[in-house]
Formats: structure tokens, sequence, C-alpha cells
């Protein structure tokens, strides 16, 4: 079973049901799938959240549909901070980095920056594109 890991700006245009959201309904009628977001994501989501988009998630996460990446192992901060001084990546990108590779999860992102050096390293995609 694949494991999608959701970027923030994922979450964040999932929640107002926009642009993403044929991507996902195409992927979980063809794929037996789990989805999982960072920790990290769950706090920039929630750091910007209003109530309503705040109640979103924690009912997604609660539903268990959504899994939670958690950054518990020494591997994904090591990773991280290889990624962060050899390749450029900002502490938050490295750190999501680091746990779709932990993981082996398939990445998700709209920040095509982001994607393009990511794809060097773990397979992803934007679901808009």
């Amino acid at each position: 079973m694949s494991l999608y890991l959701l970027d923030t700006n994922i979450l964040i245009d999932l929640e107002g049901a926009k642009a993403s959201r044929p991507f996902f309904d195409d992927l979980l009628e063809r794929e037996s799938l789990r989805l999982g977001t960072s920790i990290l994501c769950i706090a920039e989501f929630m750091s910007g959240a209003r109530s309503p988009e705040g109640r979103f998630l924690r009912s997604w996460l609660k539903s268990g549909e959504l899994e939670v990446l958690y950054l518990d192992a020494l591997e994904i901060a090591l990773q991280a901070a290889h990624f962060r001084k050899m390749n450029g990546f900002n502490l938050p990108d490295a750190l999501i980095l680091s746990t779709a590779l932990h993981y082996k999860a398939h990445l998700l992102t709209h920040d095509i920056a982001f994607l393009k050096k990511a794809s060097h390293f773990v397979s992803v995609s934007d679901p808009v594109s």
C-alpha cells in the first residue's frame, strides 16, 4: 500500500476543496493508499489556521484517514541536516523531505522549487500539474 506525504500547502488546498481535490478523488478510486503528513506540516498548518480550518484538520486526524508521520528518528534529523548543508534546503523542507525518505513515501507539494529539488531524492509530484 503506497504512502503519500502531504506537504502543508496540500493540506491548505484540500481544506478548501480546491484544485487538488480531483487528483485525490481519482487516486482514491484507483489505488489502495495511505495518506500522511509530517508533524511539522501539522504545526505549520495550525499556526495559520482559523477555527474552521483547525477543526477540519483535527477531524481528519481523529478519523484515522490521515496518518501523523513523526520526526522521532535520529536518522530524519541527520538526513535533514545533510540536505540543508549540502543541497541548500531550508530546514522545514529538509525535514519534510527526510521524513518522506524515512517512511518511503511519495511526497505531494505545490511548491515547484521544492518539488524540483526534492525530485532528485524521492518520488514527488504536484497534484494539480
